[in-house]
């Protein structure tokens, strides 16, 4: 267990007080501005592995190899491909500081999101890397903008696997739980129906982070003060956020709704558009592409033969 400052110690400064480095992906901040308010650490520091290639970030990796550096570092399990992020390796280095912890990914509430390319080569259209796959296979499909809104009702989603993805996504984030040793993925289905959690498939809420990071420095004997949503800042809830559905919410008995409205990143100006100018936005991005290239980049993708199956067929 890692030493804890308490009253008695609090004079001898923050130097017993445990360095946290946290690991991971667009949730490393968020997590590590959470163990800042709430954690009683002597600092708190992240480390993107979006953006390794970063001096900055690139750093922050060979400060690794000092074990004076950090007390604690948290990651997300990572495969090989993450070089000297990747967990084995960190295991390898870093011994019993080195705790592994759920990466949340949900696509229960929000399945019709979709992205367009790999990591790092992503084609944006006018939610940036989020696209819908209603609309992308409208506008591939030929259909007007008019006959895209006419799919968004709980038939269509019904006849596209749509209401199927939150039991298939539940097994798939305890399966990926197994291997952490921070198990998440319980209490966070157990908060799913009962609160708004998810801004997008990949973006939690501050009150997931929240809960989470308690969860982390519990396992990590790090003491937590329980800071309510009021004073946290989840950078995040500035990115895009898409709404939850009705018939979505409606089907899996959620004890909310959501605005019916997508909300763009942070901008000076409306950020707040309703489901015809979100079509309306998204034909236009798609209409400057090639259309041949973007048809044939939306046929690749796995949900279109499906799509296709439910739709088009006679």
């Amino acid at each position: 267990m890692i030493g804890v400052a308490d009253s008695s110690t609090a004079n001898h400064g923050a130097k017993s007080l445990p360095k946290v480095m946290v690991v991971g992906n667009c949730h490393c901040l968020p997590l590590a501005d959470a163990f800042a308010l709430c954690g009683r650490v002597a600092s708190t520091d992240f480390i993107d592995v979006s953006f390794t290639q970063q001096l900055a970030m690139a750093a922050k990796i060979d400060a690794l190899a000092d074990p004076n550096a950090y007390d604690v570092v948290f990651s997300i399990p990572l495969h090989d491909n993450f070089g000297q992020l990747a967990t084995d390796r960190l295991r390898t280095l870093l011994g019993d500081r080195l705790r592994t912890h759920t990466n949340i990914h949900f696509t229960g509430l929000h399945p019709d999101i979709t992205y367009i390319g790999a990591m790092h080569r992503r084609v944006p259209g006018f939610f940036g890397d989020y696209h819908s796959k209603i609309v992308l296979f409208s506008f591939v499909t030929g259909r007007s903008a008019r006959d895209a809104q006419a799919l968004f009702n709980g038939q269509t989603y019904q006849r596209l696997g749509y209401f199927d993805h939150y039991a298939a996504s539940a097994a798939e984030l305890r399966q990926r739980d197994g291997v952490c040793d921070i198990k998440f993925a319980n209490a966070f289905l157990e908060m799913v129906p009962r609160e708004v959690t998810m801004y997008t498939f990949n973006h939690p809420t501050g009150r997931v982070f929240l809960t989470l990071a308690a969860a982390m420095a519990n396992a990590a004997g790090i003491k937590f003060i329980r800071h309510g949503m009021p004073v946290f800042q989840n950078h995040l809830s500035t990115n895009y956020i898409w709404p939850v559905y009705g018939e979505i919410a409606e089907h899996h008995q959620l004890a909310y709704r959501t605005p019916p409205v997508f909300i763009r990143a942070a901008q000076r100006g409306p950020r707040s558009v309703d489901l015809g100018e979100f079509i309306a936005g998204s034909y236009a991005a798609y209409a400057s592409a090639d259309l041949e290239d973007l048809r044939q980049m939306a046929a690749s993708l796995p949900f279109y033969a499906a799509f296709s199956a439910a739709l088009d067929a006679p």
